[in-house]
């Protein structure tokens, strides 16, 4: 390794994969990946209100609420639960 200044997770990364053993990491299942949600923006509002606004309309969300829009022409849909984010 370089004698250059890294960040605490570069170092930390570095570490591990130089002491990590080939055949643990092969045992070792990776994270399970969620379902693939649609292509558009989501939201999810962890404190105070985002107002989402495009061409097709605008909609508040609260802190708590999960919003989607697929694109700039249809309006910001409330999204009952978290869709994975």
């Amino acid at each position: 390794m370089s004698q250059k200044k890294c960040t605490a997770i570069k170092c930390v990364l570095a570490l591990t994969l130089l002491s990590a053993s080939p055949l643990l990491l092969a045992q070792v299942p990776g994270p399970s990946r969620p379902p693939s949600l649609p292509p558009g923006l989501y939201v999810q509002v962890l404190d105070g209100i985002i107002h989402l606004s495009n061409g097709g309309g605008t909609t508040n969300f609260s802190a708590g609420q999960f919003g989607y829009t697929p694109n700039f022409r249809q309006p910001p849909v409330l999204i009952p639960i978290n869709p994975g984010m």
